[in-house]
């Protein structure tokens, strides 16, 4: 396993050493927010690689894909997020895999189109253009290549006609789940995601400003947790008695416990929000978009409910509280999990295109 790794990525490497053979650990380029990341997006611009790419990009990491494929002790490499997909360029002949959790391109263009300032909005269209190309071109250089959704294939295979795209279920962690049991005490609403990512910034403060005061109208007490790393400062200054920023925690399953209803509203991003599944399978109904919800095959008696405009949000989420009607769908959003994110299913898929793809690769080289 390559990876790039911040200090708190480390603290759990001796985990990953108990499955992979080997694991190098290395410097990101950038982090979200620091200096040297707004350094690389302004070198993105007279550079072949889009932003994204441009800032996962390093030398290190080409030198050590390199020394491993030339020990020519791998049948298979599996390449995570459009970001690595030009690393394809020195895996040599043997057979390669990309993982697209979305489409990049797309969640950058929802992006654009919600951002207010019109400087910035022009400069996210011009590297979206250059993200399309880039995504579109190393895509087709896979053997293989796993979406989420079967709009991300329908869309991809529009581009890449030939290309072997496959749909596979998100890689959401419900190990957990069965530890969420006791019922709220308090009205809490939670949101969990890295909160880094600056579509799930933008989510939080679009609640806090547009639907919380909405919600509080006929409810003051209220509670709204936000969960996940690395929150900005600007997402800290929105804490208040009845709003919580924690940052990143270890254990998820409290935060869970407490909470009477997941709100993900998303007004940006593509490709299937594993968060969704992850508070599905915890017996919690959502309030998302449609953004949000995109290629869930999920109906409200499941327990997601798509409302993409303030007040029905609002409203969807007072109704929730009232009569503790959230109780209602506790089993039957986890049964929805189980029918269709089942993990064993999804990595026995897997393997059957690792064993293809490294076939194919050997017959003709044969």
């Amino acid at each position: 396993m390559l990876s790039f790794a911040s200090a708190e990525d480390r603290k759990h490497i001796p985990g990953l050493e108990t499955m992979c053979r080997e694991v190098v650990a290395l410097d990101p380029p950038a982090l979200p927010r620091s200096g040297r990341y707004f350094l690389y997006t302004g070198l993105s611009l007279v550079s072949k690689l889009p932003a994204i790419a441009r800032m996962s990009h390093s030398k290190p990491m080409v030198q050590a894909l390199r020394e491993r494929i030339a020990s020519g002790a791998f049948d298979l490499v599996h390449v995570e997020f459009t970001q690595m997909a030009h690393y394809v360029e020195w895996t040599g002949d043997v057979p390669a895999i990309l993982d697209e959790s979305d489409i990049a391109f797309v969640r950058r263009e929802r992006f654009a189109q919600t951002t207010d300032s019109q400087a910035v909005r022009l400069l996210l269209n011009w590297d979206t253009r250059k993200l399309k190309e880039y995504e579109i071109r190393y895509c087709g250089r896979f053997q293989g290549i796993l979406v989420r959704t079967d709009h991300d294939r329908q869309l991809l295979q529009s581009f890449l006609p030939v290309a072997r795209i496959e749909v596979f279920p998100p890689w959401v962690d419900l190990s957990f789940a069965g530890r969420v049991r006791e019922e709220p005490k308090e009205e809490n609403l939670l949101f969990y995601g890295a909160m880094w990512r600056p579509a799930n910034e933008q989510a939080v403060s679009y609640f806090v400003k547009q639907i919380l005061p909405r919600i509080r109208v006929s409810n003051r007490e209220v509670r709204f947790t936000v969960l996940g790393s690395r929150p900005s400062e600007r997402l800290r200054r929105m804490q208040g008695e009845k709003v919580c920023v924690t940052g990143y925690v270890e254990d998820v399953a409290p935060y869970y416990s407490r909470a009477c209803v997941v709100v993900v509203p998303l007004r940006s991003g593509s490709g299937i929000k594993g968060k969704i599944v992850q508070a599905l399978a915890c017996g919690k109904p959502v309030v998302t978009t449609s953004v949000g919800a995109e290629g869930i095959p999920a109906a409200e008696r499941d327990g997601l409910f798509i409302r993409d405009d303030p007040q029905p949000f609002a409203e969807c989420v007072r109704w929730l509280l009232e009569q503790r009607r959230y109780l209602d769908f506790r089993e039957p959003a986890r049964q929805f999990v189980r029918r269709f994110y089942d993990w064993k299913a999804g990595v026995e898929r897997l393997e059957h295109l690792y064993r293809e793809v490294t076939h194919a690769a050997k017959v003709v080289r044969h």
